[in-house]
Formats: structure tokens, C-alpha cells, sequence
């Protein structure tokens, strides 16, 4: 079973491979929204631009948190 912790470290890995590359602008987690949806963790993400200033140019419509399991630290897209 992973710590949330180490679920956080899995979604990073998976932004800096999955989707970070794909954009000019800085991408980080939601931690004020991060939920346990009991076998999984869900990370949501944005552009920092987005996030702090309301620019519409860093915000990311569409996309799916991050899900990593608990049981084996697997990260994916969710669909939920």
C-alpha cells in the first residue's frame, strides 16, 4: 500500500512524462483538491498561470486528474 506521500511522488513522475512535455508553461498538482476515492488517489492538475492569475492561456480544459492506485503505486490517466 502507498502513503499519499509516495502517491504524490507517482503523479509528478507521470506530469513530467505524460503531460509537462506537451505544454510551454509551468503544470502542478491541486493539492487542495487531491481525493481518495478508496482503492486510488486522484490528483488534478493546471497551469500555474492559470492557477495564480486567472490567465486563460495556462488553463487546461478537459483533462482527466491523474489516478494512482494504492495498492501498487500505478499511475494513469482517470476517466472519472
Amino acid at each position: 500500500m502507498v502513503s499519499l506521500d509516495e502517491a504524490r511522488a507517482a503523479a509528478e513522475r507521470f506530469l513530467d512524462l505524460q503531460v509537462r512535455p506537451q505544454h510551454p508553461y509551468t503544470v502542478v498538482i491541486l493539492g487542495e483538491y487531491v481525493e481518495d476515492e478508496g482503492d486510488a488517489w486522484l490528483f488534478p492538475y493546471n497551469g500555474t498561470g492559470y492557477i495564480e492569475r486567472n490567465d486563460p492561456t495556462e488553463m487546461m480544459l478537459g483533462n482527466y486528474p491523474i489516478r494512482v492506485l494504492k495498492e501498487t503505486g500505478a499511475a494513469d490517466f482517470s476517466e472519472q
